[in-house]
């Protein structure tokens, strides 16, 4: 008789009521590094259970696949995919900022050089708004308002009172970086990306 791993969470109703039966997810373990193991979201109990005031509900987690070195009891974390999109234009979540209710992000023009070597950047970057849709822990879906390859800032930092100029350095996203300077922040690409899952709690 084969044994079916199943995982049992505890989620906030925030949470619970995005997750739904036929989700994927994917699980890491505390105890075992670098392993992750999907699965697919069994079932969502109907009633939550009230801790200090905070409203709980179990999910339970069926694994795709089987791993010896996957004990009972041990600690887990979940990942799961409560909406997707596919082809869509992403920037990291920092990028986006909020003012008087409108979001928008910080970018500079086409003409701007960015490289994979620190330069001298004196254009200030203006304020874009973008509408905005999904998102996850790292990631902002932009509907409108930037393109691919539009050069935004995505940190923030603080610069002393006699820096009058910004340095371009790489970003994560692999098409240069600002630091530093009056203008304060990280300047990136935004890039388009196959598929936008948003994880629960996004």
């Amino acid at each position: 008789m084969a044994v079916i791993c199943v995982s049992l969470l505890t989620v906030n109703e925030v949470d619970a009521a995005k997750i739904a039966a036929g989700q994927k997810a994917v699980l890491t373990f505390d105890a075992i590094d670098g392993l992750e193991i999907s699965g697919v979201v069994q079932s969502i109990d109907l009633i939550g259970t009230v801790t200090q005031g905070v409203v709980n509900y179990n999910v339970k987690i069926t694994f795709d696949v089987q791993d010896d070195r996957v004990k009972s009891g041990m600690s887990v974390s979940a990942s799961i995919i409560t909406n997707n999109k596919q082809d869509v234009v992403v920037v990291p979540n920092s990028a986006v900022k909020i003012k008087n209710g409108t979001q928008y992000v910080e970018v500079f023009s086409a003409n701007v050089p960015l490289s994979s070597t620190p330069e001298v950047v004196s254009e200030t970057p203006i304020q874009q708004t973008v509408q905005v849709g999904l998102s996850n822990d790292t990631s902002t879906e932009i509907t409108s308002g930037v393109s691919v390859g539009d050069r935004i800032i995505t940190k923030t930092t603080t610069a002393s009172a006699t820096a009058a100029k910004t340095s371009a350095a790489p970003s994560l996203f692999g098409s240069g970086g600002n630091r530093g300077g009056t203008t304060g922040g990280g300047s990136g690409s935004v890039i388009r990306t196959g598929g936008g899952g948003a994880p629960a709690g996004r």
